[in-house]
């Protein structure tokens, strides 16, 4: 994820767009998507959009690069925020006796970096239809664990199809990534060492255990190399 597996690759290749265009691309699809979802939000309220309403759009965290390394030819640094369309959302909490039938539940023994548990063995979860689309996982989405002890915190997983629906649990949180990125590139950098360090890098301590919030993934540092180059 420091661009020496692809080092061959870029001598003898040249992207159709770099890093940075790729970026520019990527915020455009973050704030249609933003656009959208507020629009069909008045509609359900039956409402008119207020004056000025795309002037709330949250812009993503900008990023200090001043202790970055330098990039590959190519590349740009941004913030995990910048990719994601929708989230960070913190997962579901139900109590003990909702558990044993219904909906599968990712939890976090269910996952390490890399590997995830077959479906057809997770615990299931009585949750309600307005629940289970709130809560329920997509293909692509990101999820990353935001409590736990300190050698665990942090791991994430990209789910796959076969995941898709089941509900996550409150110790994690889901984001979805904008379609131009390839979120397998990203799971990747994530779950690397250097990637994980500067994911949980402020975490705050309990007694037994670490957290990391929703504006400590926002701002974590992410390399962007043009899409031809994540796939590679």
């Amino acid at each position: 994820v420091e661009g020496a597996l692809t080092a061959e690759w870029r001598a003898k290749n040249t992207p159709t767009e770099t890093g940075a265009q790729l970026l520019e691309r990527i915020l455009q699809e973050r704030r249609a998507r933003w656009e959208a979802k507020q629009l069909a939000k008045f509609e359900s309220q039956g409402k008119a959009p207020p004056k000025d309403w795309q002037a709330k759009y949250p812009e993503p965290v900008q990023l200090d690069t001043t202790h970055l390394p330098a990039l590959p030819r190519g590349w740009v640094w941004t913030s995990l925020d910048a990719l994601v369309v929708d989230g960070p959302q913190n997962g579901l909490y139900l109590p003990a006796d909702r558990y044993g039938s219904g909906t599968p539940i990712l939890r976090i023994d269910d996952y390490q970096i890399g590997w995830h548990r077959d479906r057809s063995v997770l615990n299931l979860v009585n949750a309600d239809t307005p629940t289970c689309e709130t809560y329920g996982l997509c293909a692509g989405d990101l999820v990353i664990n935001r409590v736990n002890s300190m050698t665990h915190l942090g791991k994430s997983l990209l789910i796959t199809e076969q995941l898709t629906g089941i509900l996550f649990e409150s110790n994690m949180m889901r984001l979805a990534l904008a379609s131009a990125v390839v979120g397998q590139f990203v799971a990747n950098y994530l779950g690397s060492e250097i990637g994980r360090a500067r994911l949980i890098r402020d975490a705050k301590w309990a007694v037994n255990q670490a957290s990391i919030n929703q504006q400590d993934v926002r701002r974590t540092p992410v390399p962007l190399p043009p899409a031809e180059e994540q796939h590679a």
